[in-house]
């Protein structure tokens, strides 16, 4: 499996969590549902990019998501990778 397979397959993975509803695991952590939907929308967005062989911009999506409140959890955890595979890619 490629890297772009492999980033396809856990940003997928992220956006179907943030379409569902927010867990009590991600409230304790500093997810809303406000912050589930905006970042959802810029997951899509980065799918579509990677899906489209579009270059992507570094950025730190944990501190991003940092400044939006969230604190810990898997869903940090998670975008943490996913930022991490994005820079790898940008090299």
């Amino acid at each position: 499996m490629n890297s772009d397979t492999q980033l396809l397959s856990q940003i997928t993975s992220m956006v179907e969590l943030l379409r569902g509803p927010v867990s009590q695991e991600a409230e304790r952590n500093g997810w809303t549902q406000q912050t589930a939907e905006k970042w959802l929308g810029i997951f899509e967005r980065l799918h579509a990019d990677v899906l489209n062989s579009v270059a992507t911009p570094h950025a730190s999506l944990s501190r991003a998501l940092d400044h939006d409140g969230v604190t810990g959890g898997s869903l940090l955890e998670q975008a943490a990778s996913i930022s991490n595979a994005l820079r790898l890619r940008a090299q």
